[in-house]
């Protein structure tokens, strides 16, 4: 946005968003680093079962896919904040990722609570990688 001051040289005005810290994340390259990061850590648990492994092991491998989930969660969060949701959604990646994370706390809720559907949703964890 522009706007002029008495002089002839107009005075430029920041966008509402570019002046917010979620704003800033949300575009940052860290956060873009830390979000690939993260779907390397996940592709990683994904790969770590095995046959006839301890409870204990598979808890764990499950407690962390569950964190990840979790800044997958809060990744969205920030990033709806500080594009807001026309700038969030206008992306094809935060789409994809959008879809993937709402998908991702269908699970995470009907885990939590022990629901059972006749659809294993947590597959789509599989799409981030």
């Amino acid at each position: 946005a522009e706007a002029t001051t008495d002089s002839a040289e107009p005075l430029l005005v920041p966008a509402a968003a570019d002046l917010s810290l979620c704003g800033r994340v949300a575009r940052s390259e860290a956060l873009n680093r830390v979000s690939t990061a993260l779907v390397v850590l996940n592709l990683v648990l994904m790969c770590m079962p095995y046959a006839d492994q301890p409870e204990e092991y598979e808890r764990a491998i499950d407690q962390a896919e569950t964190v990840i989930s979790l800044l997958f969660i809060v990744e969205m969060a920030l990033k709806l904040l500080g594009l807001g949701c026309s700038g969030y959604w206008s992306d094809k990646w935060n789409k994809l990722d959008g879809t993937i994370v709402l998908l991702t706390s269908v699970d995470l809720v009907l885990s939590a609570t022990g629901t059972k559907v006749g659809v294993n949703v947590s597959f789509f964890r599989i799409l981030r990688v």
